[in-house]
C-alpha cells in the first residue's frame, strides 16, 4: 500500500514540475500580426468577432436543456409503480420548466 502512494505521489509532482515547466516556456513575443485575425490571407474588413443575439443564445440553452431531459425519459423502464411515479416527476419537472420559459417570455421569438 506504501509502495502505491509513493508511485502515486511521484506520479503528481512530476505532473506539477512539468507543467510548471510548460508554463514557464509557454511565453513568447506578441506582435501585430499574431494578434490580428487571419481570414484566408485577405485582410479583414471590419470586426472579425461579430456579436450574437444573447436571447438566441438563451433559447438555445433551453432547447438544449430540454432535449437531455427527454433523452433522460428514454431511459427509464416502467416495470412497477415507484418507476411510473420517477417518471411521473421527471416529466413534471420538465412540463413545469417549459411552461416557467413560456410565462417569463424566453420562448418569444424577437427580430
Amino acid at each position: 500500500m506504501f509502495y502505491l502512494f509513493m508511485v502515486f505521489s511521484f506520479v503528481v509532482v512530476l505532473l506539477a514540475l512539468l507543467h510548471f515547466l510548460l508554463f514557464l516556456l509557454s511565453f513568447s513575443k506578441s506582435s501585430a500580426n499574431k494578434l490580428s485575425s487571419f481570414e484566408s490571407g485577405f485582410t479583414s474588413v471590419g470586426m472579425s468577432q461579430k456579436s450574437f443575439s444573447l436571447q438566441f443564445f438563451l433559447l438555445m440553452v433551453v432547447f438544449i436543456i430540454f432535449d437531455i431531459e427527454v433523452v433522460l425519459l428514454l431511459g427509464f423502464v416502467v416495470k412497477d409503480f415507484w418507476s411510473s411515479v420517477g417518471m411521473l416527476m421527471v416529466v413534471v419537472f420538465v412540463l413545469g420548466g417549459l411552461f416557467l420559459e413560456w410565462k417569463t417570455g424566453k420562448l418569444i421569438w424577437m427580430f
